[in-house]
């Protein structure tokens, strides 16, 4: 029940992309203290269940392990991991390190992991992160930290595991597939400052083909956004590749503010159905930059999810751009963040799923491209690794290079499109 969990991880970049948290959903809920959610029923199952939080703590081996409050917090994270694999509870230091992820500040090793079948695997390495410098690569799996296996937790217990003060030493072995190599590495810890674009540029020979990556979608991405837009069009851009590989997603907001760039401003963006409402449809906004007429490809794979997947179907919907490469990852379920108290943490709760303008469900079934580019997993575990160090470049001249058979597509593609035009430079 807990495979494919994406989650930025704080200390080693935990921005919790399978989260996509609109603005209301950020602020504080705290729940009522009444006792009108609870009926009869709780009551009597409660006393059960304390007697048994009673029996472990008088009777387990290690007494400072059972103490109350390490029994109900081990508790409401069971609870939280039996719904689904994206909702889960906060401790106080987990959430203070969440909130300062979600601000930009945050200390770590600087990776995304997920939870997949085969276990913790790394699914993007933040560029010049420690991590990367390390040479921890995308699809790596994490077996241990600092010699404790990571086989049976989740992802925010490794977290807590792989978590420490800026300028410590934390020492993980990987198994790397590809090589069939198990590595011991050792990471020293740092703040991790991440640029949500990369790779901004005219893709040279291309004729005016402009190229931005977007890692997440963030409180800046937008704004980030924006600026580089603003850069290529001073540079006479006519035409634009979107890298969202490997974006695991992030805020509903700036999905829906960056769809806004490129449709109309009042046409539905997302739909986002709760428990017992019809749903809230979400709308392009009309005041914002404007970029309806660009012809524009949007770059996607298995692990483009959330946030990510809204824009890409959001774009195929209506028609806006053409996606090109694999099947995004299927993350298509929003969680609240409802806060507990300064000293009791917070829950991340599955409150609503959401649909694209089409009614097309993309919980599970992922964003499938207009135009397929299947890579074997050690190429594409390679490619990943470069596109962290040379984004936009389809045969960067470093060792052992990776044809970015994706991105050579989209280029052509857009250079096909111009002739139709009429428009050959």
């Amino acid at each position: 029940m807990l495979s494919k969990i994406l989650i930025f991880i704080s200390v080693l970049f935990l921005f919790f992309s399978a989260l996509p948290l609109s603005a209301a959903e950020q602020k504080k809920n705290v729940p009522p203290a009444s006792s009108s959610l609870v009926d009869q029923e709780a009551y009597m199952q409660m006393a059960d269940f304390l007697t048994i939080l009673a029996i472990i703590r008088n009777q387990y081996v290690e007494p400072e392990k059972v103490t109350w409050k390490n029994l109900f917090n081990a508790a409401i994270r069971g609870l939280m991991q039996e719904l689904d694999p994206y909702s889960n509870f906060e401790s106080p230091e987990v959430h203070q390190s969440t909130k300062e992820d979600l601000s930009g500040k945050r200390v770590g090793i600087g990776v995304v992991i997920s939870r997949q079948r085969r276990g913790l695997e790394i699914i993007t390495v933040v560029p010049g992160s420690p991590a990367d410098k390390s040479g921890i690569r995308p699809g790596d799996l994490l077996l241990k930290v600092n010699g404790e296996s990571l086989q049976e937790l989740d992802v925010s217990s490794a977290a807590r595991k792989i978590r420490g003060d800026a300028g410590t030493i934390v020492k993980l072995l990987i198994y790397r597939s590809s090589q069939d190599l198990r590595k011991e590495i050792f990471v020293k810890r740092d703040m991790i400052k991440v640029s949500t674009v990369r790779g901004v540029k005219i893709l040279p020979g291309s004729g005016g083909v402009g190229y931005i990556r977007l890692l997440q979608f963030g409180g800046s991405s937008v704004k980030d956004f924006d600026a580089a837009i603003k850069k290529l069009q001073a540079e006479k851009m006519d035409s634009l590749i979107l890298d969202l590989r490997d974006n695991p997603g992030g805020l509903l907001g700036a999905a829906v503010d960056l769809c806004s760039r490129f449709i109309p401003g009042g046409k539905a963006v997302v739909s986002v159905e709760r428990r017992n409402s019809k749903g809230t449809v979400l709308y392009a906004d009309h005041k914002c930059m404007k970029l309806p007429d660009l012809p524009l490809v949007v770059l996607i794979n298995g692990n483009s999810a959330s946030s990510a997947e809204i824009f890409a179907a959001c774009m195929r919907d209506y028609k806006r751009a053409v996606l090109i490469g694999e099947k995004s990852f299927g993350k298509g379920s929003v969680q609240s963040v409802i806060e507990l108290g300064e000293k009791n943490g917070a829950l991340r709760l599955t409150t609503a799923r959401y649909f694209t303008p089409g009614r097309a469900v993309i919980h599970g079934n992922g964003i499938q491209p207009d135009i397929t580019v299947a890579l074997p997993v050690q190429t594409r575990s390679m490619l990943s690794h470069q596109l962290n160090i040379r984004p936009g470049e389809i045969m960067p001249l470093v060792p052992h290079p990776v044809r970015d058979i994706a991105l050579a597509r989209a280029v052509e593609l857009l250079q096909g499109m111009r002739i139709f035009r009429g428009t050959v430079k």
